[in-house]
């Protein structure tokens, strides 16, 4: 008697994530009528984490400076007050974008106040 031998081919789809798919994202608020700072970290979506600082910076004059997803963001503030951002892989990297533009727009005692990474 012969046997014969059936192979079931079951196709399974393939399931990935992009690592964007699981970074989370973080960023820093600021107001300019009183320089008070608001920061994000650890949010789902960009818009989740400015909303957040907004809201952390508690005046009504906050706005979203800069955000990031799955790096590091640096606000940076001169000596007169004016604020520059910058965003990167590593932090050292973020702080040094944001300093960078602070001179090169004329600020003078340019210094990083407040980073957050994810």
């Amino acid at each position: 008697m012969r046997h014969a031998i059936f192979a079931l081919l079951v196709l399974v789809p393939s399931v990935t994530a992009s690592a964007d798919d699981c970074q989370t994202s973080g960023a820093i608020a600021y107001s300019a009528s009183t320089g008070r700072i608001g920061w994000s970290y650890g949010y789902d979506a960009p818009w989740q984490a400015r909303r957040a600082a907004i809201d952390a910076c508690a005046v009504a004059d906050c706005t979203s400076q800069v955000w990031e997803q799955g790096e590091f963001a640096a606000l940076v503030k001169s000596a007169g007050g004016a604020v520059s951002v910058g965003w990167d892989e590593d932090l050292d990297g973020a702080e040094a974008r944001a300093i960078r533009q602070c001179y090169v727009t004329g600020g003078r005692g340019c210094h990083v106040e407040r980073w957050v990474e994810n």
